[in-house]
């Protein structure tokens, strides 16, 4: 009965059918579970639609609340978050994934396909390889090799073949370009940015470029000052991943800090990339920067404690790398030219540190024998 009400009362014939009390005598006040699908569809359709308004009312109040744009904006992307309950979702039973996982095993085991998203660090492919839809979070106090480590992962995987989206917060096109070079080339960035090359070297570079042009169309960069705030962002990524025809390498976001420092900014922020991460088939990196909690300590090495605002960001995060070079607090270490990477968090692998080799003359990171302990 109920269901026919409301399709009478929809089409305004419902008081020409006898009303509510002449329904009620057809159906005699018998109840039967024949329609039942039927009613919960439209118990759902009308939730729904009341849902819609509320949250609808929600966004329009926000106009006339104070706040930046960018707190206005981020509260908004919360609000429509509480739709996403709303959709059915990719359900799948254990049938389907016993055969999507026992596909994905063979080409593992006939070495069609890598264990994870190749990073050309070999180390950390191993403690802590990349998978789809997870969010790794490198973190380290400033001259770490954070910006280091980000960029040559991405032009190692650009180079692979690989589609990478990379936001530099920090970083210009130029410099960028004068890090990677360096790094290929062998040739400092100091000369490079004057101008002071060989005959030798200005064709060496010239002849990376050229290579680049022809080999890299898959890596998209986007420089400092086009984004204003964690949901301009989002929208950004997202606008930007269908034209990304490459097979599936990473997105990179160099750092979240630069898009507010606060409580709020960076959970914000936070939730922002999880969201990125979850919704796309690309592992995301995100850069942080830590606490000056290391600096009052002995042994500088940092933990998980010293991500600023440490609880949403552990929350968020598939992978926690954090790292440390010695050489940084003592000049006369052993260990120059070295950064420890601490895989503190992992969802998939293990946790423990990796040794990587830095000439930051080059910005270059690369693989050192043993760097495993």
């Amino acid at each position: 009965m109920t269901l026919v009400a409301s399709a009478l009362a929809d089409s305004g014939k419902l008081e020409a059918a006898g009303g509510q009390g002449g329904l009620a005598r057809l159906v005699d006040s018998v109840t039967s579970s024949a329609n039942v699908d039927l009613f919960a569809e439209l118990i759902y359709t009308k939730w729904l639609r009341r849902r819609l308004i509320t949250l609808g009312s929600e966004i329009s109040q926000l106009a006339w609340e104070e706040g930046s744009n960018q707190e206005l904006l981020t509260r908004a992307h919360e609000i429509l978050g509480g739709l996403s309950g709303c959709l059915s979702g990719n359900w799948k039973d254990l049938a389907a994934m016993a055969l999507e996982f026992a596909d994905d095993l063979q080409q593992i085991l006939e070495g069609t396909k890598p264990a994870g998203i190749p990073t050309g660090l070999i180390d950390l492919d191993r403690r802590s390889p990349l998978e789809e839809k997870t969010l790794t979070i490198i973190a380290g106090r400033p001259g770490m090799g954070k910006s280091a480590i980000a960029a040559n992962i991405a032009i190692n995987m650009a180079l692979d073949g690989r589609g990478v989206v990379f936001v530099s917060l920090e970083m210009s096109a130029k410099q960028i370009m004068r890090r990677w070079l360096s790094a290929h080339s062998g040739i400092e960035q100091q000369k490079i940015k004057s101008g002071s090359l060989s005959t030798q070297e200005q064709s060496q570079i010239e002849g990376l470029m050229l290579a680049w042009v022809k080999a890299t169309p898959n890596l998209h960069f986007l420089e400092p000052g086009q984004v204003s705030s964690a949901s301009d962002l989002y929208s950004k990524i997202l606008a930007k991943l269908p034209e990304v025809e490459a097979a599936p390498g990473c997105i990179i976001v160099d750092h979240l800090h630069l898009l507010g420092d606060g409580t709020e900014q960076v959970g914000a922020s936070s939730a922002m990339v999880q969201t990125l991460s979850r919704k796309t088939t690309v592992p995301v990196i995100a850069l942080c920067q830590l606490s000056r909690g290391p600096e009052g300590q002995n042994d500088k090495r940092p933990s998980m404690a010293h991500l600023r605002y440490s609880g949403r960001l552990e929350q968020d995060a598939d992978n926690v790398w954090l790292l440390y070079r010695d050489e940084y607090y003592n000049p006369e270490t052993r260990d120059r030219n070295i950064i420890e990477i601490n895989a503190a968090k992992v969802r998939e692998g293990s946790p423990g540190v990796s040794k990587l080799l830095f000439e930051p003359q080059f910005s270059r990171v690369r693989n050192l024998a043993g760097g495993l302990r």
